[in-house]
């Protein structure tokens, strides 16, 4: 039985990828294997997936560790930096970790869980895939029991060539583990 991880949207509805065929991103949950899917397939190169990553992880860390700070909530889409490091299914990540894509903002406005920590564990995943490294404060060190061994770069495939499609199915099967 595969695991669909389903993200609350801000009216606090809860839905599944099947249901919202056709929605905007705005509107609808965002299925985490859909968004890992999307990424794997993006044709990016692993250069600028890690850059668009460290990004991604870099927004939900602070929140994490910063939950009553609103700078740290809104992030401004015309921030160069923003422009030129997150392609859209970076942003797929941000959306379903909880952030609102508004027509000039990212806008996160609930308070930080599960969803958030999950898409950050995926997140580092990706990165050590890639061969970036993981945050020592990373929520995946908090998020994982001490017995549940790490994702290893050997166990995940560089993004890159035909390993795209495989990474996807494997952090599927690690998250399935846990």
């Amino acid at each position: 039985h595969k695991r669909r991880s389903v993200i609350p949207l801000v009216c606090g509805v809860r839905t599944t990828s099947s249901s919202i065929i056709g929605a905007a991103p705005i509107l609808c949950a965002m299925d985490l294997d859909a968004v890992v899917d999307a990424f794997a397939v993006s044709g990016a190169d692993p250069e600028r997936q890690r850059k668009g990553l460290e990004v991604v992880r870099k927004l939900l860390t602070n929140i994490q560790t910063n939950p009553q700070e609103a700078k740290f909530r809104q992030v401004n889409k015309g921030n160069t930096a923003i422009q030129s490091r997150l392609f859209p299914q970076c942003v797929g990540f941000l959306t379903a970790a909880g952030f609102e894509d508004t027509p000039e903002m990212y806008v996160f406005r609930h308070a930080p869980g599960p969803a958030l920590e999950e898409v950050l564990v995926v997140v580092e995943s990706l990165l050590l895939s890639l061969g970036g490294a993981a945050s020592p404060t990373s929520a995946s060190s908090k998020a994982s029991p001490p017995s549940a061994p790490a994702p290893s770069a050997e166990r995940c495939a560089p993004m890159g060539g035909d390993g795209k499609k495989a990474t996807a199915q494997q952090l599927r099967q690690e998250k399935a583990r846990q």
